[in-house]
C-alpha cells in the first residue's frame, strides 16, 4: 500500500485507493492536452484562404521594372508601350510623352512606365498577368491607360488581381490613346496635363 493513504481522511482514502488521485489535496489539476503549433494545418487556421499563384517574374520584366521609378503619382500604360521600351517603338510617341512629363511639371520621378504586354502580344485579351504583379511592386496612385476611345479598360481587371494588386490603393484613369493625342496636337496634350493635374489634387 502506497504510504500517502495514511496521510488521508477516511473519503479522500477512498478516492486514493479508487484510483482517483486528481481530486486528492496537492495534487495538481489534470490538464486537457493543447495542440502544438506546428501541429495546426493552415487549414484549420484560415478554412478558406486562397492559394497565393506564383507569377514567373523574369527578363525581360525585371530589366524594365528597374527603370520604374518607387511608388510614382502616376503610371503610364498602354498596349504598344512594351515596344516603346524596348527600343522598336515610335519616336513620335517618345516626343508626345516628354511633352506632357514637361507639361506636368512635377518633380523627378512622379511619372512612371509600365507595360501591360510584352512586344508581340499586343493582340492578347487581358494584360499578362506580370502587369498586376508589377503594380504591386511599384504602388502608384493612379494608373492611367491611354487606349483608343471604345477600347478602354483593358488594364482596369489587374487592380483586383487577388494574387498581386488587390488590396492596394491604386486609383484607375482612362485616357486618349497615344495617337489621339499627337492628333490633338500641343492644345490636347496640355488639356491632358491638366486633367491629371486636377487628379491628383483631388485624390
Amino acid at each position: 500500500m502506497d504510504d500517502t493513504t495514511f496521510a488521508l481522511s477516511g473519503p479522500y482514502r477512498v478516492l486514493h485507493q479508487a484510483g482517483i488521485r486528481y481530486l486528492l489535496p496537492g495534487q495538481p489539476p489534470q490538464k486537457t492536452p493543447v495542440a502544438s503549433p506546428e501541429s495546426v494545418s493552415d487549414n484549420d487556421v484560415r478554412p478558406n484562404a486562397p492559394s497565393a499563384q506564383t507569377v514567373p517574374f523574369e527578363s525581360p520584366w525585371t530589366e524594365l521594372l528597374a527603370k520604374v521609378p518607387p511608388s510614382p503619382v502616376f503610371l503610364f500604360t498602354y498596349k504598344t508601350l512594351g515596344s516603346d521600351l524596348t527600343g522598336s517603338g515610335s519616336t513620335q510617341r517618345s516626343s508626345l510623352w516628354r511633352s506632357l512629363i514637361g507639361a506636368l511639371s512635377l518633380p523627378r520621378g512622379s511619372v512612371g512606365f509600365w507595360p501591360c504586354l510584352l512586344p508581340g502580344m499586343e493582340g492578347a485579351d487581358a494584360p499578362a498577368p506580370q502587369f498586376a504583379e508589377g503594380l504591386r511592386r511599384i504602388a502608384p496612385r493612379f494608373l492611367v491607360e491611354f487606349a483608343p476611345e471604345g477600347e478602354g479598360g483593358f488594364t482596369r481587371c489587374s487592380l483586383s488581381d487577388p494574387n498581386a494588386a488587390s488590396g492596394l490603393n491604386i486609383s484607375y484613369f482612362l485616357a486618349p490613346s497615344p495617337e489621339e493625342l499627337l492628333l490633338s496636337g500641343p492644345e490636347g496634350c496640355n488639356t491632358m496635363a491638366r486633367q491629371l493635374l486636377e487628379l491628383m489634387q483631388a485624390g
